[in-house]
């Protein structure tokens, strides 16, 4: 479905080696743990000295505290990011996948599409694209890893995490003014305030998941990376000039390859051996391609 509409759509394009001018430049990720609200002062004072990469998550947060993110990354599939996204700016650039959750693909937003190493992403990627497009590897399963992917892919001089901790704080396990609340907010009463709808998976400790998260995030050869609780002590350069997203749409040449892609026999074993789709309904999708 993500794939048909980003067919249809014409601000939506794949990453290519050039997409962005991060080259020797600082990037701030910026997730939503409750960290990020004792940090969103000095964001705001350096906010012209880096590219601002916001996690879904933390973009209401962002734009409530004047903030404004020059991209949003989104990764989860699920309904609660459909509340990350409602009455954002439209002109907010998205970095998302095919992935993604399908509202992303109907909102105004410019979206950049990345290929990750999903077995299904790897086979397109290997067909459709030259080395020119990257693949992206994201061994720490969130969106602050795909903020490191994109930082050493295109080169930039330090990647600057913010709002990370993969843990609760106070209580809490996002920062005042997430989504998630919008998302809980109907189901919160005297009984079940909104702390009873905490993620379970944070805890006052990082878990052994967690701990292998943030062991690939902050693994580094390429770039450096700034971990949150130095931000108040790092050094800033200057103010940079943010040059404005590339134009995007989706050539004539690369729906012809999506075609071709989509009658190989070959491929089409492979996605309805992945997906575990009826070979009928993958035939109707092909049609609404073509």
């Amino acid at each position: 479905m993500n794939l048909d509409l980003s067919l249809v759509r014409n601000n939506t394009g794949f990453i290519f080696a050039d997409s962005f001018s991060f080259k020797d430049k600082d990037i701030l990720f910026v997730g939503a743990a409750p960290i990020l609200e004792e940090q969103m002062n000095w964001i705001k004072l350096n906010e012209d000295r880096f590219f601002i990469l916001s996690s879904d998550t933390a973009c209401y947060t962002l734009l409530a505290n004047g903030i404004r993110p020059d991209y949003i990354l989104s990764i989860d599939a699920g309904r609660g990011t459909i509340f990350h996204f409602r009455n954002i700016p439209n002109d907010i650039p998205i970095i998302t996948w095919l992935g993604a959750n399908s509202y992303i693909f109907h909102l105004p937003n410019p979206i950049y599409l990345y290929m990750s190493t999903y077995p299904l992403d790897q086979v397109l990627h290997s067909i459709l694209f030259s080395d020119r497009e990257p693949l992206f590897q994201n061994p720490a399963l969130n969106v602050a890893g795909l903020a490191k992917a994109i930082a050493e892919n295109f080169f930039a001089s330090r990647l600057i995490l913010s709002g990370v901790s993969f843990k609760m704080q106070s209580g809490k396990t996002h920062a005042r003014g997430t989504g998630y609340e919008n998302f809980n907010l109907p189901r919160v009463n005297r009984f079940f305030p909104m702390e009873a709808y905490s993620p379970k998976v944070y805890q006052k400790e990082i878990s052994p998941k967690n701990k292998s998260s943030l062991y690939h995030l902050m693994e580094s050869n390429r770039i450096e990376i700034v971990k949150p609780e130095n931000l108040s002590e790092i050094k800033t350069g200057t103010a940079i000039y943010k040059t404005k997203p590339l134009s995007l749409k989706v050539s004539e040449n690369y729906i012809e390859k999506f075609r071709k892609f989509l009658y190989n026999q070959t491929i089409q074993r492979e996605i309805l051996g992945e997906t575990r789709i009826e070979k009928s309904f993958y035939d109707r999708v092909v049609q609404r391609l073509i």
